[in-house]
């Protein structure tokens, strides 16, 4: 079973220009996100979803793959399942982790505790 991490990252944002490189904490808004799926032992792959160059250069930095987002993926009526759709095609996943950067709190191991029950149940 092929199963990938994804993070959604687009450039644009309308109520906080550029939120997910924005610091959070010491570190840009998605480098938390990134950092849990390099934890993870049970992520096939590891994915940013994104139009931005900086963020694009901040997942090669970290060892994360970059799916590059067409345009009519990186607008603010693009929704998160059109993303998902686009990132099985262009990964063949059997299984997506949506991790949103704007959602940072994370207790360590948690995508593999995760992942673990899904996997048995």
């Amino acid at each position: 079973m092929k199963i990938v991490g994804l993070i959604p990252a687009r450039k644009g944002s309308v109520t906080i220009k550029n939120k997910n490189i924005v610091p959070f904490n010491g570190k840009p808004l998605i480098q938390w996100s990134m950092n849990s799926m390099n934890e993870s032992k049970i992520l096939s792959d590891s994915f940013v979803s994104t139009d931005s160059a900086v963020i694009k250069k901040m997942a090669i930095k970290s060892k994360i793959k970059v799916i590059d987002r067409p345009k009519h993926l990186a607008n603010s009526t693009a929704t998160t399942l059109s993303v998902l759709k686009h990132t099985v095609k262009f990964t063949k996943a059997d299984v997506i982790v949506l991790l949103q950067a704007t959602s940072p709190f994370r207790k360590k191991g948690i995508i593999d505790q995760c992942l673990n029950k899904f996997i048995k149940t």
